[in-house]
């Protein structure tokens, strides 16, 4: 059976290759490589396999519990992502769809494979949680939610009037938290899903769901579209999980939608 899979699964491939001449020129030898690495992978009995990546001119530079993840040594600009089985390659054939819909909240998805087990995937670093990290989601997210950082700052300077906090006590100057923020990006989007998150100061609650309806941000928008339509957690939003892509948007490094799908036949990919 196993013979059978990889046997269908080349020929796919080469069918597919063909009318994609083109598009795989734009990659370089590296892409023509991802099958024969592929199928050795399969039948290893090692599913790290840390060798085989080196063989085939591709480090490893994370796995998870579904997948793994290459760079190609000849080109940094991209990623690899792999899944061992037909039911994980759901994983990344989720990501080639979100990415279509939602063209600046994802890595572009460049290429894939027929049945979705690899995809090619625009190289993106998470901004994290060093200073730099915390600068750059800061100016980021700024730049894509004008309107809704006017919000966090007029509510902002509301708390510290309520406490009676001066500026000079602060550490930093209130429109440089970057984490700040983007806790309050967070908490907004629950507020818009139904959630009661601000606490204290109820005035943002209601500015949200105005801000909301009259004039939202359009990332912000989409963000909330996004992450309702498609049950991404929250928690996926973290600064290790944000990065800034080559057109400068602020995107989902992995949303990790597998984890939230419900209908377990989807899942299984027997549907």
């Amino acid at each position: 059976m196993v013979d059978e899979d990889i046997k269908l699964l080349l020929e796919n491939w080469r069918q597919y290759i063909k009318e994609s001449e083109e598009e795989t020129a734009y990659f370089g030898k590296w892409v023509d490589r991802i099958p024969e690495m592929y199928k050795e992978w399969l039948t290893s009995l090692s599913a790290s396999a840390e060798g085989l990546w080196e063989k085939h001119g591709f480090n490893k530079i994370g796995e998870g519990s579904f997948r793994t993840v290459l760079a190609p040594k000849e080109d940094n600009n991209f990623v690899v992502k792999i899944s061992r089985t037909k039911m994980y390659s759901n994983m990344n054939k989720g990501e080639f769809e979100l990415q279509k819909r939602y063209e600046t909240l994802f890595p572009r998805v460049y290429f894939h494979s027929p049945d979705f087990r690899w995809i090619v995937v625009e190289a993106v670093s998470p901004v994290g949680l060093e200073d730099i990290g915390e600068w750059t989601l800061w100016q980021t997210a700024k730049k894509e939610m004008p309107n809704l950082f006017e919000i966090y700052i007029g509510g902002v300077k509301e708390w510290r009037e309520k406490y009676k906090i001066k500026d000079d006590d602060d550490m930093y100057p209130v429109d440089q938290i970057g984490l700040g923020f983007w806790g309050f990006v967070l908490n907004s989007l629950r507020t818009v899903m139904g959630e009661d998150t601000f606490g204290e100061v109820d005035s943002s609650k209601e500015d949200i769901k105005s801000y909301f309806r009259s004039s939202p941000d359009p990332y912000f928008y989409e963000l909330a579209q996004a992450v309702s339509s498609n049950n991404i957690a929250l928690w996926d939003l973290t600064p290790q999980n944000m990065g800034v892509d080559s057109n400068e948007n602020l995107v989902i490094l992995d949303a990790s939608i597998e984890d939230h799908i419900n209908d377990a036949e989807d899942y299984l990919g027997l549907t």
